[in-house]
């Protein structure tokens, strides 16, 4: 899958989600944009080790963006566990 990179520079990357694309993996087995966005920064920055990802979502009210979040969310925690931190962060540094 290409992604349409809207922004990037070394902390950042800002890509515009295409239609009907999982934002995680899914039992569908299609490509995702995590996985999307994970390759093309270890191909293009050739990032050895971790990739960094921040999940994020736009809704009206803080509110809708958590319940837009909140099962995404957990699925990532359960699948990382250990590996996961900056949880509920307003930064990430």
């Amino acid at each position: 899958m290409d992604i349409q990179v809207l922004y990037e520079d070394n902390h950042l990357l800002v890509v515009k989600k295409p239609p009907n694309v999982p934002v995680q993996a899914d039992a569908s087995g299609d490509e995702d944009l995590l996985t999307a966005c994970k390759r093309y920064i270890k191909e293009n920055y050739a990032k050895p080790g971790e990739v960094m990802l921040r999940l994020t979502a736009k809704a009206e009210t803080p509110e809708a963006c958590e319940a837009l979040m909140a099962p995404l969310f957990w699925d990532v925690r359960s699948r990382l566990g250990d590996y996961l931190y900056g949880v509920d962060v307003g930064s990430l540094e």
